[in-house]
């Protein structure tokens, strides 16, 4: 552990030194603004961990501690005139071209048209569920956005590879005058959550925001046959500094079936803003029945 708070500690000193300049630029400069045409960016992952066991680089977004989930990706973006988009994002990291990879490319690849009062997504596209903290993939298909009576709606319909069936998924979200943010979710289909046997599921989650604090979280189940998964977290995170965000999280997830993995773990870290576009993320939990460690820098343009 002396190691262990030695790296963190020297990571939290190196972020301190840069930020202070390149905040210094941002605040002097003008803020970017969406323009018409192409766009190449990026948005990378690379650090080191124990969260797979002996220490080595991951080039991927770690999550809960447990493993990585958040895909280091190239983007290529065409925004309209009109508010008309087109994204295609191809994964750089090794859950889409490393040996053991069982995700396929590209990551996205969807045109999303203003209809009226709401959008409309064709294509492959991250699906719409509770605030996407365990529901996090992309299928091909047709997703729709608006606003209705002061409620974001999203609803999206696609083909799941694994099942060959129709799945819906779908997220009702209102804002409160309080700074709360609450959301209901539903799903049908078989496989609709990453392949598994589970037919149909429900999820809620509140995102509630008190001067410098964020609480975020969710619970959701999936039903099938072969018994039901339950998955919750819960995240709470401070704005200490305009460039530096601690957080604790917390994960749960049991699984009857057997399918989806047991999770039980728990993270405390901080975000720390560099400069605009990178962030250096240090972090300590214990998951797995074991203690975890990970630094990683994310960038994105």
């Amino acid at each position: 552990m002396a190691r262990l708070g030695g790296v963190l500690g020297l990571a939290l000193s190196l972020a301190s030194a840069c930020a202070m300049p390149c905040l210094a630029d941002e605040a002097n400069g003008e803020k970017e603004t969406p323009k018409v045409g192409l766009k190449v960016g990026a948005d990378l992952y690379y650090g080191l961990s124990n969260i797979m066991g002996p220490t080595k680089r991951h080039t991927d977004g770690q999550w809960a501690g447990v493993g990585y989930y958040y895909p280091s990706a190239l983007l290529l973006d065409w925004a309209g005139k009109g508010g008309d988009a087109a994204r295609m994002s191809f994964g750089v990291g090794d859950m889409y071209v490393g040996s053991d990879r069982t995700t396929e490319q590209p990551i996205e690849c969807f045109y999303a048209a203003q209809t009226g009062s709401g959008r409309l997504t064709l294509g492959k596209h991250y699906v719409p569920f509770c605030l996407q903290e365990w529901q996090y993939e992309t299928r091909w298909g047709a997703m729709y956005e608006a606003d209705v009576s002061g409620n974001a709606v999203s609803v999206s319909l696609t083909h799941n590879r694994d099942t060959q069936a129709l799945n819906t998924l779908a997220r009702v979200g209102r804002k409160l005058a309080d700074g709360t943010e609450v959301g209901i979710s539903g799903a049908a289909g078989r496989g609709w959550s990453y392949g598994s046997s589970h037919a149909w599921g429900y999820g809620v989650d509140v995102t509630r925001e008190i001067g410098a604090v964020t609480l975020t979280g969710e619970y959701m189940e999936a039903r099938g046959g072969c018994g039901a998964f339950q998955f919750g977290f819960a995240r709470l995170q401070v704005e200490a500094a305009p460039s530096c965000r601690p957080y604790l999280a917390l994960y749960y997830a049991h699984d009857v079936a057997d399918e989806m993995g047991e999770v039980r773990s728990g993270v405390l870290g901080v975000e720390v803003d560099v400069c605009p576009h990178f962030v250096l993320e240090p972090g300590i939990g214990r998951a797995s029945g074991r203690n975890v460690w990970y630094v990683q820098g994310h960038l994105t343009f």
